[in-house]
């Protein structure tokens, strides 16, 4: 494995700085040897609204059988199929308040969910400002603000930035877009968004830059950019001050008071396997990782591995072994809001089955167990949670 090599700049980048980024999810996670019962149904709250999961299909982009596939999560941690799902929606998701967001080829599209059922409606659609300009794979949303790599006519990589109001209308902030790179590679294939700062990274043949804004308004102002061998799968900490990303082993990065990052933790697998995605619990005091597994010249399973994380220096720890998930494969995890559930996706693996996956955590001794796995369109893909 080729390990991701940093450097930093030390003051503002220009505008036309070189940005390169890469994007991939894992989960990974442990378990004692006595798995804890499935967690007790949360107290208080409305009857009426609930917790509703949505995975991308057709993660491969093929063009055919794209959908979005819908579950109420019941308080056990059990998924109902929401009524008429899959819907016939395609693109890359995000979710921001009562709104799910898709981003699929020169648009975003706001889709409001109905708190009782689930169900979506389309709310507002926004195109991308430029001729033939086209809107990638990574999207992002804070509670006002929603972000979308994309790629302008002329080739340069930038990121569009869209206000939202409370009816889900979708409006261009100025300055948009904001130049991400012109290297000719790939766009932005992973935005995270965590107290008022953007990460945006992209992989190309085993290079790319992660670069770092400060938002302003919504705008975005460029702070630094690393160059790295391709990092994936952000994943920001709670504080703000620790960002994770993915090369086959997991990247810490920690970033100062001024969103400067530095260096931290390098967190390797044994030599039978990878990291491909990670998700941080709700508390920040966890990181779970998708562990695949080699047999020969391919991936003939899958395991969550948990680590505690130290919000200053990066580093991981590791508890307890490694969970199996019984399937090969493994394309994003996530936790839920309440951070008692890991749900994972699993698909495009032969013979893995198509379906999204939900654990029980612990979120005292960061222990996980198997409570179910719902079946999906093909070739699943991210995974979004929305609480109302």
């Amino acid at each position: 494995m080729k390990a991701t090599v940093f450097s930093s700049s030390a003051a503002a980048i220009l505008f036309f700085s070189i940005l390169f980024l890469a994007g991939c999810a894992g989960v990974s996670s442990v378990s004692s040897s006595a798995p804890p019962a499935p967690p007790a149904p949360p107290t208080g709250g409305s009857s009426a609204h609930g917790t509703f999961i949505y995975v991308r299909n057709d993660n491969n982009g093929s063009n055919s059988g794209r959908s979005i596939s819908g579950f109420r999560m019941n308080p056990d941690g059990t998924l109902t199929p929401v009524q008429d799902s899959p819907f016939s929606i395609s693109g890359h998701l995000a979710v921001s308040g009562d709104f799910l967001l898709v981003a699929n080829n020169q648009s975003v599209t706001s889709y409001r969910i109905d708190p009782s059922s689930g169900s979506l409606t389309p709310a507002h659609t926004a195109a991308a400002p430029g001729s033939a300009a086209r809107i990638w794979d990574a999207i992002a949303a804070d509670s006002k603000n929603v972000y979308v790599g994309g790629q302008l006519a002329s080739g340069t990589n930038v990121i569009y930035a869209f206000s939202m109001d409370a009816n889900g209308s979708l409006a261009a902030i100025s300055g948009s877009p904001f130049f991400f790179s012109a290297c000719g590679c790939a766009p932005a294939t992973s935005i995270g968004v965590q107290n008022s700062m953007l990460f945006a990274s992209t992989d190309t043949l085993g290079f790319g830059p992660l670069a770092v804004y400060n938002i302003q308004d919504g705008a975005l102002a460029n702070l630094q950019v690393l160059n790295t061998d391709g990092v994936s799968n952000l994943a920001v900490h709670p504080s703000g001050r620790v960002v994770y990303g993915v090369l086959n082993q997991i990247e810490g990065l920690t970033i100062g008071a001024t969103g400067m990052l530095s260096q931290g933790s390098t967190t390797s697998d044994d030599p039978s396997g990878v990291f491909e995605a990670v998700a941080i619990d709700p508390t920040g005091k966890f990181l779970a990782a998708i562990d695949l597994r080699f047999a020969g010249a391919s991936f003939d399973s899958s395991r969550i591995a948990v680590f505690s994380i130290n919000p200053v220096t990066s580093s991981l720890t590791a508890l307890g072994a490694p969970v199996s998930t019984g399937e090969p494969g493994g394309n994003s995890i996530t936790f839920d809001p309440s951070g008692r559930f890991v749900l994972i996706t699993h698909g495009g693996i032969v013979p893995s089955p198509n379906d999204v996956m939900v654990f029980s955590f612990d979120p005292a001794s960061g222990t996980v167990m198997k409570i179910q796995s719902a079946p999906t369109g093909a070739t699943p893909g991210s995974v979004v949670i929305a609480t109302l």
